[in-house]
């Protein structure tokens, strides 16, 4: 039979983790795509302006 309390030590114990070692590393992935997501606009008058600012949170 399926454990659920052994599933929630487990989700405790990854989040507790990822918070703590794996976001920092992590986190400009999620902010690149915002970015990417509050800033694209296939109308854009200056095509190429708004893809350098939609573009303007990656990493080379």
């Amino acid at each position: 039979m399926f454990n659920k309390i052994l599933l929630k030590k487990a989700l405790a114990g990854y989040k507790k983790e990822f918070v703590q070692k794996q976001w920092p590393e992590e986190k400009y992935k999620w902010e690149a795509v915002k970015c990417f997501q509050m800033n694209w606009d296939v109308n854009a008058d200056d095509f190429a302006q708004m893809l350098r600012k939609a573009l303007s949170q990656t990493r080379a």
